[in-house]
């Protein structure tokens, strides 16, 4: 899952850098290429890069593995298994923030995204990273001081 978080926090940044509409000529190839989907977007549209196919690809394309959307849905998987989590319980912080980025996408249009959401999904991106790390990595521990030590 940490791979996959990695992989959308760079995309992310990628999408930021490139795919902003002021971006310079060959902006939107190279964010093709650093996504991995230059082929894809070739094989789909038979035309030079513009903005909302080229997002609609990286960011909303559920079929596409390198796609934003497509980490996210299997980051909700990865949580739903992980262990220490009662079925009977409302969800953890760290899937109601995958939920609500799968929520955001979904009725997301590729030529509505914004310096701003990019941000946003990047926030939200960060602050999973934190709660797992916090929940499952972070080892809380008393210590104990001896006598004379602040």
């Amino acid at each position: 899952m940490g791979r996959r978080i990695e992989r959308s926090i760079a995309l992310m940044r990628f999408v930021r850098t490139f795919g902003e509409p002021g971006a310079p000529q060959g902006a939107l190839n190279a964010l093709l290429q650093l996504a991995d989907s230059q082929i894809t977007y070739r094989s789909r549209y038979v035309m030079m890069e513009a903005r909302g196919p080229v997002l609609d690809l990286v960011l909303l394309d559920p079929d596409n593995p390198r796609s934003f959307a497509f980490q996210v849905a299997r980051m909700a998987a990865h949580l739903k298994v992980l262990p220490g989590r009662d079925p009977d319980e409302p969800p953890p912080f760290s899937e109601r923030i995958v939920a609500r980025m799968q929520a955001d996408l979904t009725a997301a249009h590729a030529d509505s995204f914004d310096l701003a959401d990019f941000e946003a999904l990047e926030s939200d991106l960060m602050l999973l990273s934190d709660e797992i790390s916090a929940h499952y990595f972070i080892q809380e521990t008393a210590v104990d001081s001896w006598p004379g030590q602040l």
